[in-house]
């Protein structure tokens, strides 16, 4: 699926999958550190069919974050090279611009 936004959009948008990555990233450890007592139940009696379903849901929403904020990344550096602005009568890409600033 394609989706059309604004450059400015796209970076708002890479803030917000980011900081959801960052707050996914610390609570994956505790949902792979479930224990398993004898038999089909972990020690809260949770079974461990439904601790593996969720974990699973858990992954794969971490993954299509990632996926995303990697696809929304490739389209911010490419449109950061094909745009150009001027500045002090000379005409650069964002790209370019960025560097010479920096």
């Amino acid at each position: 699926m394609e989706v059309t936004m604004t450059l400015y959009e796209a970076l708002e948008k890479k803030k917000i999958l980011e900081s959801k990555i960052d707050s996914i990233s610390y609570r994956i450890p505790r949902l792979v550190d479930t224990k398993k007592t004898y038999g089909d139940t972990n020690i809260d009696g949770t079974p461990i069919s439904e601790i593996e379903r969720s974990i699973q849901a858990g992954k794969d929403a971490y993954y299509a974050l990632v996926i995303n904020l990697r696809e929304l990344k490739a389209a911010i550096n490419d449109a950061n090279a094909t745009i150009k602005i001027e500045v002090a009568g000379k005409t650069y890409s964002i790209a370019n611009a960025i560097a010479r600033l920096r």
